[in-house]
C-alpha cells in the first residue's frame, strides 16, 4: 500500500523535509535572492548544533527550497460597519 502526501503525490520515505522558523526584522533583500535567503539561514543557525550542518549542506542541493515571511497586521478595530473578523481572522496567535 502507498502513502501520499497532501498534493496526492506518492510519499517517499527516503526523504525528510526541514522546516525552519527564524525571527528577524524584515528585509526586503530576500524577496527573490534565493542566494540572500540561504545566506541569512546560515547565518542565523549555522552555530546552532545538532542537525543544523546536514541541514544546511542538503539546503544547497535540493531542488525545492522555499522560503517565506510570516506576518502578522495588527488592525486597531476588529469591526466596522457589516464587516467583523473573528476567529483567526480576528485573534491570530502568531508570530
Amino acid at each position: 500500500m502507498e502513502d501520499f502526501d497532501s498534493e496526492g503525490a506518492v510519499a517517499d520515505p527516503s526523504t525528510a523535509k526541514a522546516i525552519i522558523t527564524l525571527r528577524t526584522e524584515v528585509d526586503p533583500a530576500l524577496r527573490r535572492d534565493v542566494d540572500a535567503q540561504r545566506a541569512l539561514i546560515r547565518k542565523m543557525i549555522g552555530d546552532a548544533g545538532w542537525h543544523a550542518r546536514t541541514i544546511l549542506d542538503a539546503m544547497d542541493s535540493t531542488p525545492d527550497f522555499y522560503f517565506d515571511e510570516v506576518a502578522r497586521v495588527d488592525v486597531p478595530e476588529l469591526s466596522i460597519g457589516r464587516v467583523t473578523l473573528i476567529g483567526d481572522a480576528g485573534y491570530c496567535g502568531s508570530p
